[in-house]
């Protein structure tokens, strides 16, 4: 559904799933099928309010380029030795 919606830029649908407790299905795949539709703002907002393992968002705001709230993620959560080499590179 995720995709369907995305392919045809029902951003609005979407965007009710990701205000939902529980997702139909994993943020990041929700996350991915925004990127891949070239909607990386919701993409963002998916990775930034469904993903709470820390490392799991760094983790992926780095993978999908998103430097900026990388930084500011690494910074909040005290992981500048985990993480600093990999956005700096």
């Amino acid at each position: 559904m995720t995709y369907h919606f995305a392919a045809n830029a029902q951003w609005d649908n979407i965007n009710e799933f990701i205000k939902m407790k529980k997702t139909p299905c994993s943020a990041v795949a929700i996350g991915d099928i925004c990127n891949h539709f070239r909607n990386r703002e919701m993409a963002l907002i998916c990775f930034n309010e469904k993903v709470s393992d820390v490392d799991e968002k760094i983790t992926l705001l780095i993978d999908y380029a998103f430097w900026g709230e990388a930084i500011q993620q690494v910074f909040r959560n005290n992981k500048q030795d985990e993480y600093l080499d990999q956005i700096i590179r």
